[in-house]
């Protein structure tokens, strides 16, 4: 497999030096890849401080994006410097990734099949708060490079990484139960209820104990001003949003929380 994509996510922010110092730490440590072979992508470096869940899923989709050709860099690493291991994860068809073993590609095993290798940090060789320029930048460049994970890295079942509580779609009494995957820059709600799964157009939501009217939409322009509406994602999932306004203000839901279908 040839890679010729990065696609780099963190929660840095572009105010620091962090994203362009990791930057070229990979580009320095290639060895049989000239540079200007590889393209950096930079998927989003305002994921909010430490919010693994936000970043587990801004990059799995963009690596359903990237495809097969592509390494995923994901570095939200609120355990910098611990004893947490290093993940790579191969998937079939779409990459490879390399993360902290703290979550943040849980999405990333629940859809993409493929295989898991772990290693421990070698503490010596890099300092304990900047892994992301001395040890995921380095073993990236050494994947994009053709390196053999073994014998440095372990065969590890998907169940014994470490995984956020991912909860299913459940069926309820009076609807369906789904969970808040995503919430985006305009307050849109992404869910993990697949599109077609609804059919009345007019919907009850249920947070928090509070009830909602929401009607289905083909968009967001397609209700009227401050009105709650379900549309189905681009991603192939339900979201919640109002027409200039805020769906998550709405509700006062974030990511991992709970949402009722009526």
């Amino acid at each position: 497999m040839t890679i010729d994509k990065i696609l780099f996510t963190t929660d840095f922010g572009l105010s620091d030096h962090y994203v362009a110092v990791t930057k070229c730490s990979l580009l320095n440590s290639l060895i049989h890849t000239p540079p200007s072979r590889v393209q950096f992508v930079d998927v989003s470096h305002s994921v909010r401080r430490h919010n693994l869940r936000k970043a587990a899923y801004i990059a799995a989709v963009a690596a359903k994006h990237g495809g097969e050709n592509s390494l995923s860099l994901v570095v939200v690493d609120p355990g910098v410097g611990t004893e947490r291991k290093v993940v790579v994860y191969r998937t079939r068809s779409d990459g490879i990734f390399v993360a902290p073993d703290n979550g943040v590609l849980s999405l990333a095993y629940d859809w993409f099949p493929g295989e898991c290798f772990t290693a421990e940090v070698q503490q010596g060789a890099a300092s304990t708060t900047f892994h992301a320029r001395d040890v995921f930048a380095p073993l990236a460049a050494k994947l994009i490079d053709g390196y053999d994970l073994q014998p440095d890295f372990n065969p590890t079942p998907i169940d014994e990484v470490v995984n956020l509580e991912l909860k299913q779609t459940e069926k309820t009494r009076g609807g369906i139960r789904a969970v808040v995957l995503y919430v985006d820059v305009f307050g849109n709600v992404i869910t993990n209820l697949p599109n077609g799964a609804l059919s009345d157009a007019s919907l009850t939501i249920s947070a928090h104990g509070h009830k909602y009217h929401a009607s289905l939409a083909r968009s967001y322009g397609h209700g009227g001003s401050g009105k709650l509406l379900v549309i189905a994602g681009s991603e192939g999932f339900y979201e919640l949003a109002v027409n200039r306004g805020s769906a998550s203000r709405m509700l006062h839901v974030r990511e991992g929380e709970v949402i009722e279908f009526a």
